[in-house]
């Protein structure tokens, strides 16, 4: 009967273990969310048009879940012009919202998302460059390069570049798992 206490001890202490790590892994990955843009960089991005981009499975899935996994056909269109300017990408994947794309310049990397703005009515979109590691502000160098290669999509007009601060309050409501636009 000692042996079997000693064992249930044992197993709970690493169970509890476990679940502290995990708790403190995910802080950690998000350690960055919070901090602002670099005083003269901007990270944040809203435009309109894109949805002229979108797949039929893009539209297929609106049908059922309104724009929250939106953006396929616009990061394809990005993630094609990035390359052109000299931007390496790795294959661009559906987010728990919208889409996102790791991107490299100059050594540095960032992570592209971006997705159907939920606030805003015609076709608005949100992207962020964003650091891979923390979430916090994307690497400097790419800023750039995303905000030129969103220049030469055929199709979306009024991109306006702002600090990431002005974009945040739409997070929380995106990862409740809240469905958006439908």
């Amino acid at each position: 009967m000692h042996t079997l206490g000693i064992v249930a001890v044992t197993v709970a202490v690493i169970v509890g273990g476990l679940a502290v790590l995990m708790v403190a892994a995910g802080i950690w990955a998000r350690r960055g969310e919070g901090r602002p843009d670099r005083p003269g960089v901007e990270t944040a991005c809203r435009f309109r048009g894109g949805s002229h981009l979108a797949t039929a499975d893009e539209r297929a899935s609106e049908a059922e879940h309104g724009s929250l996994y939106l953006g396929e056909g616009v990061m394809a269109a990005l993630v094609a012009a990035l390359q052109e300017l000299g931007v390496k990408t790795l294959d661009p994947d559906a987010d728990d919202f919208g889409w996102g794309v790791q991107a490299t310049l100059e050594g540095r990397s960032a992570y592209v998302h971006l997705w159907r703005d939920a606030e805003q009515e015609d076709d608005g979109w949100l992207l962020l460059v964003l650091d891979p590691g923390s979430g916090g502000p994307g690497a400097p160098e790419i800023v750039p390069a995303v905000r030129d290669a969103l220049g030469t999509i055929a199709g979306l007009d009024r991109i306006t570049w702002l600090p990431r601060e002005r974009v945040r309050g739409t997070y929380p409501e995106l990862l409740a798992g809240r469905k958006s636009g439908g």
